[in-house]
């Protein structure tokens, strides 16, 4: 009997030291998964964007001068079952724009730097903030986001502009299907353009201030949809549709590639063409960063507008080791060519500083800018090269004739008027790093404007 009470406390005590070993073990496998968790998450994450400072001058008929920084940085987290967030930051300060009252004399904002101030283009705030969840398998992969982030289309500028809503690609062997839908967003050209409108707050109150300008947003419901294509027979191709809801009936892009490899250089081949539909009786959703509800005379001046607009674009691009050329015809079809959310988008267009450097708003291709209006039209020849040199050095030579009635604003105060303009602009830009360069670029005006405007950059992508 003793000997079995014995042998019972011996047993108990193993079954005790066998479960606090097992308990153990869980703890250390529960601290491993753990710290595998954080490891997946640091060590995959990844660090995007892009910063750079910039001087501008104008010569002759606009006069002034200008400084420009920017920083936009991403951060993603490493994935975590397919999981992943991401979130960023946009710091903007100074003008691209220069006009003649404008000079560098306070560019430096003060001895602590810059602030949130009256200045229209100072910016400080979130630019990405959204959740994304990817699915890969041997013969397709998806992407999918949620929250705050860049729209990122042949409309829209990737870096500036911006939704609230949902996003989702996948893609198949070598075709991508993608959409985009926004609640609430806005494109930093149509920015530019409420800025100067005459906008009241609901209660009836004028927006007084850039920074009540600055926080607007549009309501109307985005849509995009989009395919593309890389690598098929040698051709590469773009189709993508939008739509704003009783605002734009719809937005068109679309292009083709065909790439030439031969022993003596490299062709390609590329047609363009983009067309927008206003609505007939449109109604245009704005607010404000305090909630109001925005009202503007959009809802009667647009009636006025051009109801069609399209444009093509040919063009010829050749390549020989360092040695580039591109040659190309742009022109318009329909009541107009504002035919974007942005200024330039996907068009690939010859010259530098045409169509987004004279007022940051009428300017290029914009739904609400120079060619919205009836009866517009553009046409533009380009010419440019460049030549890659054995040392990190690359110079360029862009040459644009623009002519048609194209309803130029040459400052935001000036009347409009339908120009014909030659920009020959040469460039150099000398890479210190992969990641760090230093470029600048002169552009002369010859024509019914008599300008030159250089600008100066140094930048560094993340």
């Amino acid at each position: 009997m003793k000997r079995l009470f014995i042998s019972g406390i011996i047993l108990s005590s193993c079954l005790e030291a066998q479960e606090k070993l097992e308990n153990q073990s869980k703890e250390a496998q529960g601290e491993t998964n753990a710290k595998t968790i954080v490891s997946q998450v640091v060590n995959g994450t990844k660090v995007n964007g892009f910063a750079f400072a910039r001087h501008f001058s104008n010569f002759n008929d606009l006069g002034g001068n200008s400084q420009q920084y920017r920083l936009k940085l991403d951060v993603t987290t490493g994935e975590l079952n397919g999981y992943s967030v991401t979130g960023g930051i946009l710091f903007s300060q100074g003008s691209s724009t220069p006009t003649n009252t404008s000079s560098t004399h306070g560019a430096v904002q003060g001895s602590r730097g810059t602030a949130y101030n009256g200045n229209f283009s100072d910016r400080f705030g979130i630019s990405n903030f959204y959740a994304s969840k990817n699915i890969k398998t041997e013969i397709m992969s998806f992407n999918a986001k949620l929250g705050k982030m860049n729209i990122v289309s042949p409309f829209s500028d990737k870096n500036l502009d911006l939704s609230t809503g949902f996003e989702a690609s996948l893609k198949h062997n070598n075709i991508n299907y993608f959409f985009h839908y926004a609640d609430s967003w806005m494109s930093d050209t149509l920015g530019y353009v409420f800025r100067r409108s005459n906008l009241k707050t609901s209660s009836g109150s004028s927006i007084g201030t850039n920074q009540d300008a600055a926080a607007i947003g549009i309501g109307n419901d985005l849509f995009i949809l989009g395919i593309s294509g890389k690598n098929l027979y040698n051709m590469d191709f773009n189709i993508y549709a939008a739509n704003a809801l009783n605002f734009i009936n719809l937005l068109f892009f679309a292009d083709t590639t065909y790439n030439m490899k031969t022993d003596f250089g490299n062709f390609t081949f590329k047609a363009q063409v983009s067309t927008a539909n206003i609505n007939h009786t449109p109604n245009l959703l704005l607010g404000g960063n305090r909630g109001s509800n925005i009202t503007s005379d959009f809802h009667n001046t647009l009636k006025d507008q051009a109801m069609f607009r399209g444009i093509y674009n040919l063009l010829i691009s050749y390549k020989y080791d360092k040695f580039g050329l591109k040659v190309g015809y742009l022109g318009s079809f329909g009541d107009g060519y504002g035919v974007s959310l942005t200024s330039k988008g996907g068009i690939d267009v010859g010259g530098k500083m045409w169509y987004s450097n004279f007022t940051a708003t009428y300017e290029g291709f914009g739904v609400l800018s120079s060619g919205s209006k009836k009866n517009t039209d553009i046409q533009v020849a380009y010419f440019a090269t460049e030549y890659g040199f054995k040392y990190p050095i690359k110079i360029s030579l862009d040459i644009a004739y623009i002519t048609g009635n194209n309803n130029f604003y040459l400052t935001t105060s000036s009347k409009p008027i339908d120009v014909k303009l030659l920009e020959i602009t040469p460039s150099i830009k000398y890479n210190f790093t992969k990641q760090l360069e230093v470029s600048a670029q002169s552009a002369f005006y010859i024509g019914d404007l008599d300008l030159v405007k250089t600008r100066l950059e140094l930048k560094y992508t993340f």
